[in-house]
């Protein structure tokens, strides 16, 4: 089911213990992996264990995962979805990432990439369109292109679902010029951008949205 330049290698340990009466299904089920190894477009990642497990109880069902990523990174979610008439999701995730080499495979225009990110998000609501409220955050945030870039990338993102998806972003970032080795004259750029926003889903997006560029040196 995977794409044909993605493989995964690991070894899965499926155990369920599943019935069904006059209300439906009933019962619990978990799936743990090895340590594996995932190679996109020739490229490969290690990842550590996994789990995910969870129950069903007729119209609810549960799913409880704890996705371990390299190094110390994880995404982790406690989630619960009623599928009956009134199909709705609640619960959490929780992510902490360090690692995003990844995104370069699928984005071959990007040369550098990293920091820092933890996010912890609520989601309740309808199925198809859940409320999400919580917090994202990103520190010490950098992409290198070609020929520019952004480094010292710091955003600070929450959602209020009380209003509505109802999301303020705040950051800054310097940008930065990649210069060629092979021509004698190179271009320096100083200066930091701010960003800030107050943004509303009602149902379409609406909100205020500012850059603030103090100064700025080009040498």
């Amino acid at each position: 089911w995977l794409d044909k330049n993605i493989s995964l290698a690991t070894t899965l340990d499926a155990n369920a213990d599943i019935k069904q009466n006059n209300r439906g299904l009933h019962g619990t089920y978990r799936l743990n992996t090895s340590p594996a190894l995932l190679s996109i477009n020739g490229k490969e990642f290690r990842l550590q264990a996994s789990q995910m497990a969870g129950k069903l109880e007729g119209d609810m069902i549960s799913a409880d995962l704890d996705l371990h990523l390299s190094g110390s990174d994880y995404l982790k979610s406690r989630l619960q979805a009623t599928i009956g008439k009134t199909q709705t999701l609640s619960g959490k995730v929780t992510a902490d990432i360090a690692d995003f080499s990844p995104v370069k495979v699928f984005a071959p225009q990007i040369r550098t990439i990293g920091g820092h990110l933890n996010a912890d998000l609520d989601l309740h609501g309808p199925l198809d369109k859940p409320l999400v409220g919580g917090y994202l955050n990103l520190d010490e945030g950098n992409l290198g292109m070609d020929s520019f870039g952004f480094k010292a990338i710091r955003l600070r993102a929450n959602v209020d679902s009380s209003r509505g998806n109802h999301l303020v972003l705040q950051g800054s970032v310097q940008p930065f010029l990649v210069n060629d080795p092979e021509k004698p004259q190179n271009l320096e750029l100083e200066t930091v951008v701010n960003l800030d926003a107050d943004i509303r889903q009602t149902p379409v997006l609406r909100g205020d949205f500012a850059l603030e560029l103090p100064s700025a040196v080009i040498q």
